[in-house]
């Protein structure tokens, strides 16, 4: 493997946001802003549990998981159908309850998901990757109501981005450039970041206008600049996008003790100079997955 492509597995990896994890106990992780939970939602919803259904579906937890589990079944009433529910009533949302005692178990390195009759939520789902129901797939995934006084302001600035999504074209051509790299960094975590859970992907080439415009944006950014929508910055994000020498991008290297390592120093000047010269060949490649569609309108 190239160092360019270890460094672009590495930026995708931390664009996730998950920590490592003990066998013993979850592990405390901060949630990501909410415009990350959009660009790696296929649904999202504000509502209240209707009811938990009383027969449970059997389905594996993860790829490979020959013992699967018994998920219990959340049905959703929608009030707010944000993201890809407009015209449905309800939504079925998949979970594995915590186990008895409150032990993390063997496969519950993160807090878990859980849903109890007429909790009212803002939630990000995807499709199970083999069974016919949506899931959250990771805590933050769910945000209660009840006991958050800034439940009403993360439901707008979910919409907020999901909007600015909608029209990526529009948002990669705002007049701030401080914008055009916010959309940038929405796309990138849309297209590049795998998501919690299911199989793996497949590729394909984006919209050529649009990685066009998603690379100049990069290249025209402050690459001392924090990006707070992805809690990163233009480097982390140009490493997202995964480029190796095959695309033409060689990184910058300086010896150290007889080893050859990556120059960071020299490593921004070089990242913006391939974003100038190739924001119009180089066709950011996005990950897909065979999704199962939830089809239940209750």
């Amino acid at each position: 493997m190239t160092t360019a492509t270890k460094l672009g597995l590495f930026g995708a990896a931390c664009a996730a946001l998950l920590a490592a994890a003990t066998s013993a106990q979850a592990v405390a992780i901060a949630p990501p802003p909410p415009g990350l939970r959009v660009a790696q939602a296929t649904t999202i919803v504000v509502g209240k549990v209707e009811k938990i259904e009383e027969k449970t579906v059997t389905a594996p937890r993860f790829p490979g998981d020959k013992e699967k589990g018994e998920y219990q079944i959340a049905v959703i009433k929608i009030d707010d159908p944000i993201l890809a529910a407009k015209g449905l009533t309800h939504v079925r949302v998949g979970f594995v309850p915590p186990p008895m005692g409150g032990g993390p178990g063997p496969i519950r390195r993160f807090p878990t998901v859980s849903f109890t009759k007429d909790q009212e939520v803002l939630v990000f789902l995807n499709p199970h990757f083999e069974a016919n129901f949506l899931e959250a797939g990771i805590f933050y995934n769910v945000v209660n109501k009840m006991g958050n006084p800034n439940f009403e302001k993360e439901v707008e600035e979910t919409k907020k981005y999901v909007k600015m999504l909608a029209d990526p074209k529009a948002s990669l051509k705002a007049e701030k450039a401080e914008d055009r790299l916010t959309a940038a960094a929405l796309l990138i975590a849309q297209y590049r970041t795998q998501r919690f859970g299911g199989n793996m992907p497949k590729t394909e080439a984006v919209d050529a206008e649009i990685s066009k415009l998603i690379l100049t944006a990069l290249a025209e950014a402050d690459w001392k600049a924090f990006v707070p929508v992805a809690r990163s910055n233009p480097q982390s994000l140009f490493m997202q996008l995964g480029v190796t020498e095959k695309d033409g991008f060689n990184p910058p290297m300086r010896e150290i003790k007889g080893q050859k390592q990556i120059d960071y120093q020299q490593y921004p000047e070089a990242a913006q100079k391939w974003l100038k010269e190739n924001a119009g060949k180089y066709k950011i490649q996005r990950f897909v997955y065979d999704d199962r569609k939830e089809k239940s309108d209750k």
